[in-house]
């Protein structure tokens, strides 16, 4: 198991800034992911670490030696590819033994390797075949062999995926991390998936712009977003302008459109009172009530079932609130109806508002 650390990393594209100062130190045997959308910089920085690009200034260091001028071929890093990249003349066994291959291992180890790899994937048995006779999931599963076949330092997936059905997406997501947890290898991987990055990864740094954003654990990164960014990418929020009264005993007082709710000091930003702010809602953590209760009032103006939930918008003075329920058969309330919100203090989520003052 190795350590990664990046410190400073830029990347400039002749006028284009790619990275800017990116700093990240992973642990032997940690699952990270580089969330963001296309364009944010993530599949820059994995091809800094995996030695297909050069940084313009910072450095990647492997068990604190640096790898700049290190080629990608001595890195001792396995890749999985966005499009698997296997050899469509190979069969299964020689596309993961092509690695071992290259690095000249014996015969005997060769076939060993190959076979403790693809029994790791569970695929043994479809050793004799040819890629073009697999499923995406099966491929998948090859790419992923053939890459900890050779035992790297580091294991780099790039967008692993994306190609995939999304019922065939949730198998895998269980998949690759169960077989990550087994081998222990330090692993990154890109993705502009949230739903795959808080399933499969320790820790999750979400990229804007060349620039790190936040970078949390799942839990944390969900329920406690720092970022507008961050709790709009990351799920679908509902963010409400509001203003912190009163900081007391390690609690602030809210107002949000004339009501003031308390906030524990576990959600508590390190602003003073008087400073603007946004509150940002998950939709689960939003509840109908009827009309004149809760924290806020408004008309519900959709109503959309999604199988095992509902999904609710409500127009209110201040803007929309999402509200998701799970599916107990019909709900309560129809599209408009006057209805209210409530929530508990401790699931909003407190971010400075920095376009307010």
């Amino acid at each position: 198991m190795a350590k990664i650390a990046l410190r400073g990393l830029t990347k400039r594209f002749a006028a284009f800034t790619a990275l800017n100062g990116i700093d990240l130190a992973i642990e032997p045997g940690e699952f990270v992911g580089l969330l963001g959308p296309s364009g944010c910089g993530k599949t820059t920085t994995l091809n800094i670490v995996a030695g297909f690009e050069e940084p313009t200034s910072g450095e990647v260091l492997l068990d604190g030696r640096s790898l700049r001028g290190v080629p990608a071929s001595q890195r001792g890093m396995g890749i999985v590819f966005q499009s698997y990249a296997l050899f469509p003349h190979l069969t299964v066994a020689e596309n993961v033994a092509f690695g071992l291959e290259m690095r000249k291992i014996a015969k005997p180890a060769r076939q060993q390797k190959v076979k403790e790899a693809l029994d790791l994937v569970r695929l043994g048995h479809l050793a004799d075949r040819y890629p073009r006779q697999l499923s995406g999931g099966q491929q998948q599963r090859v790419a992923l062999a053939r890459a900890l076949a050779i035992e790297p330092a580091l294991l780099l997936l790039d967008e692993p995926l994306s190609n995939l059905d999304a019922k065939l997406r949730e198998e895998m997501q269980v998949e690759i991390r169960a077989i990550q947890r087994r081998v222990g290898t330090t692993t990154i991987m890109v993705t502009h998936d949230q739903a795959e990055a808080l399933a499969t990864c320790d820790r999750i740094a979400v990229m804007d712009a060349g620039r790190i954003v936040q970078l949390a654990d799942p839990l944390t990164l969900y329920d406690a977003p720092t970022s507008h960014f961050a709790a709009s990418f990351v799920g679908r929020s509902s963010q409400l302008k509001a203003r912190i009264v009163s900081v007391e005993a390690g609690r602030c007082a809210l107002r949000i459109d004339g009501v003031e709710a308390a906030v524990p000091g576990t959600a508590q930003p390190s602003l003073p009172a008087g400073s603007a702010v946004v509150i940002a809602l998950r939709p689960e953590k939003v509840h109908l009530v009827p009309p004149g209760t809760g924290f806020l009032g408004g008309r519900l103006t959709s109503r959309v079932f999604q199988g095992s939930s509902w999904l609710f918008s409500v127009e209110t003075a201040i803007g929309a609130v999402l509200s998701s329920e799970p599916h107990r058969g019909a709900p309560a309330f129809n599209e408009g109806d006057h209805v209210g919100l409530n929530w508990r203090p401790e699931d909003a989520a407190i971010i400075a508002d920095t376009h307010h003052g």
